[in-house]
């Protein structure tokens, strides 16, 4: 018999990120945030698309579609970074 994996919650990054994917998918933008949320959040997105790129490169290699992904989705947290970034430089 093949052993469960416990559950476990989401972290709050990845809650933050199903959000702004289904206002996506309904054709919203992301949810609204202040800029230095917006910065924190992005932060929070690219550390942890790291981090699951370098386990699934570590234990799974040939998982190019998720990695692929991630890549994805880092591009895409860098470009918001920025925008977030150019907010709040702008409140200042």
């Amino acid at each position: 018999m093949a052993k469960r994996k416990p559950n476990y919650d989401p972290l709050p990054t990845e809650l933050e990120q199903v959000v702004d994917e289904a206002r996506a998918d309904m054709g919203q933008g992301p949810m609204p945030r202040t800029a230095r949320q917006g910065i924190a959040d992005m932060q929070a997105r690219i550390r942890y698309h790291q981090r699951l790129i370098a386990r699934l490169r570590k234990n799974n290699p040939t998982c190019t579609d998720s990695i692929a992904e991630s890549q994805r989705q880092i591009r895409e947290a860098k470009a918001r970074l920025a925008e977030y970034q150019v907010q709040l430089d702008g409140a200042n």
